[in-house]
């Protein structure tokens, strides 16, 4: 099942309260104390994979970027040429909701996720953003980045499966020329309980690998991946892709980050019940999860939760 676009997220009922959560590959040990703004206190950690609450962060990746990564980023270049004023105007979609919640989200990657992540101050940045919607939090997020020292290093990857929003996420760029260089083209990524719906077509049809199917991406050796109020206003399958999708394209070390509302035994405050209940009504596959049960898929795929962390 595909996810919906951020343009329909927008027209929901804003929650009053949502969760940051944190993900790190199992392939390393943390040894680290990690506190929270929530009722319980984090415990120290030593875990193979990690969950951390709180807006998403970024940093850079252990591997160089690849000729096939310098070319998709030189790629975008070209669709400024293509682009006429006007189409750029019709092209572009707004989300009040990403508007509002983008500063809060990067006040934590900035202070509580990038700080977290195993890298040299030279190392490059790779970020893959799922259901990216309409581009507010690439720009916002990439134009931090930038401004805080990681133009250069930063190689941002931004997909959706709604071909609407991969074109307002291009256009933006297109706007925006100092990012260019820095965001790759907005590309198709559909998540479904197998993993991810492109790569099984593609196996089908050609028999590649896992592996060719992300080089190809370009989305492997991730140091961050960023999931913005994806996980309630999709099928369960699609958080179930979702963490298969970061057990295999992160690199040691690397962070899934989660943002969007959660229940905790069963409940939430009262406007996130109204919420939940309205979500299902527009959907029966949609609703606000239960934290325990994201916790749980996370870990049938080597990651753990180390802190949540309540946001506006």
């Amino acid at each position: 099942p595909s996810v919906p676009s951020s343009s329909s997220r927008g027209t929901f009922e804003r929650p009053l309260i949502s969760r940051s959560l944190f993900l790190v590959s199992s392939l390393i040990l943390l040894h680290t104390r990690f506190t929270t703004t929530a009722s319980a206190s984090s415990p120290t950690v030593t875990s193979r994979a990690s969950y951390y609450p709180a807006s998403a962060s970024f940093v850079p990746a252990l591997t160089a970027r690849s000729p096939r990564a310098l070319r998709s980023l030189r790629s975008l270049s070209s669709i400024s040429k293509k682009v006429s004023e006007k189409s750029v105007g019709m092209s572009i979609l707004e989300s009040p909701s990403a508007e509002r919640n983008k500063g809060p989200i990067w006040d934590v990657l900035s202070s509580s996720v990038l700080p977290a992540l195993p890298i040299d101050e030279n190392d490059p940045v790779r970020v893959l953003e799922v259901a990216a919607g309409c581009g507010v939090h690439t720009q916002h997020f990439v134009s931090q980045l930038i401004n805080n020292g990681y133009n250069g290093r930063l190689q941002w990857h931004p997909t959706d499966p709604d071909s609407q929003c991969r074109n307002s996420i291009n256009t933006r760029m297109v706007l925006h020329a100092n990012l260019q260089h820095c965001v790759a083209p907005a590309s198709s990524l559909t998540l479904n309980a197998q993993g991810i719906a492109e790569e099984q077509q593609q196996q089908q049809h050609q028999c590649e690998s896992t592996t060719d199917f992300m080089e190809t991406m370009a989305i492997k050796d991730m140091n961050m991946i960023v999931c913005i109020n994806m996980i309630h206003i999709s099928p369960w399958e699609a958080t179930v892709g979702l963490m298969k999708l970061a057990s295999c394209s992160l690199q040691k070390g690397g962070i899934l980050y989660c943002y969007g509302p959660f229940k905790v035994g069963g409940t939430a405050v009262s406007s996130n019940m109204r919420f939940d209940q309205s979500l299902r009504q527009r959907n029966p596959s949609w609703g606000v999860r239960d934290l325990e049960e994201v916790v749980h898929e996370a870990e049938v795929n080597n990651l753990k939760l180390l802190q949540t962390m309540d946001m506006p």
